[in-house]
């Protein structure tokens, strides 16, 4: 289990561009699944037969996406400017890295030298248009030749261990040890889901018990019973 999370941690899936994440949930569910396909929204979708229908029904949702950045613009001296995808705290990704697009193009969060602020805008929280992404282009040009207006953005973070472990029910050998990281928070029900999505299909298979239909969604994973053996 701490190996999945630390699998879906690593995966870039900003709101919108999720596909690495969903790819990687899809080769989880492949081998238990009798259909799988993605809609147009990015749902990925996932059906398991059952052999006979009891009239229950199963829901379990998680995330797949994450916060991040999109490009919007460019400066004439090569810096990026972007706005944020979901809700980031604006206090703290001064100095942050960022991973821009399938290249995975580093970057990092700046704004005006401190030494160059005044005294009262040292107080005030940075307004998203006074922050850049400095990508070391040199000029417009250069950098939307390596990340074209619209690219996505995501933080980049390393596990961290930390005392006291809300995670030691999953793994007794991280006891008073904890993992922090970089989209945790909803990643982590989504390799809960995973886990249990595998668990559940292999039940659905051993107890010979009702049809099953598991969506995995940009914000869902989804088990609902069908109503009998012959509906898709």
């Amino acid at each position: 289990m701490i190996e999945t999370l630390k699998t879906l941690c690593a995966l870039n899936g900003v709101s919108g561009d999720e596909d690495a994440v969903r790819d990687y949930l899809r080769t989880q569910a492949e081998p238990y699944a009798d259909a799988i396909r993605t809609d147009a929204l990015g749902n990925l979708i996932v059906f398991k037969r059952g052999r006979r229908a009891t009239g229950s029904k199963v829901l379990l949702c998680a995330h797949m996406d994450e916060v991040g950045l999109i490009v919007t613009r460019a400066t004439e001296d090569g810096f990026l400017k972007f706005d944020f995808v979901g809700g980031v705290d604006r206090r703290v990704v001064l100095g942050k890295p960022v991973e821009l697009g399938v290249d995975r193009v580093p970057g990092i969060v700046g704004m005006k030298a401190i030494h160059m602020l005044t005294a009262e805008e040292r107080k005030k929280v940075p307004k998203t248009d006074s922050l850049y992404l400095d990508i070391g282009a040199a000029s417009r040009e250069e950098a939307l030749s390596k990340v074209p207006l619209g690219t996505y953005g995501a933080f980049v973070g390393e596990p961290e261990e930390l005392a006291q472990c809300f995670l030691e029910e999953l793994d007794p050998e991280l006891l008073e040890r904890r993992k922090r990281r970089r989209k945790l928070g909803r990643r982590i029900f989504a390799g809960v889901v995973a886990a249990a999505m595998i668990l559940l299909l292999v039940w659905v298979v051993l107890l010979e018990t009702q049809p099953m239909k598991v969506e995995v969604t940009e914000r869902l994973i989804i088990y609902e019973e069908r109503e009998g053996p012959d509906e898709t």
